[in-house]
């Protein structure tokens, strides 16, 4: 599939791509899309679970038991690790 950027778009990836150390645009793309492409799939596959964690956690913090940064950053992980895990064995 080709892919036609405008110019400023073009701009953007290269700039990022050197930021972010990779070696060309095209490697960088790859890997954005891919990440881009497990975000969605993660969203899509947990979107109903994600809303009533939200709600509450809206809840939790509407009575003051609130997570720390630090108990916060842990549980993403945990989560993360436990989704990959699950995709790998797919």
């Amino acid at each position: 599939m080709a892919i036609t950027l405008t110019p400023e778009l073009e701009a953007i990836v290269r700039e990022d791509a050197r930021l972010s150390g990779f070696e060309n645009a095209e490697t960088y793309l790859a890997e954005r899309l891919t990440a881009m492409h497990e975000q969605e799939l993660f969203l899509s596959e947990n979107r109903q679970e994600i809303s009533v964690m939200i709600e509450e956690g809206w809840e939790q913090a509407e009575r003051g038991e609130l997570l720390s940064p630090e108990e916060a950053k842990r549980n993403l992980s945990k989560w993360k690790q436990e989704f990959l895990a699950k995709r790998s064995a797919a």
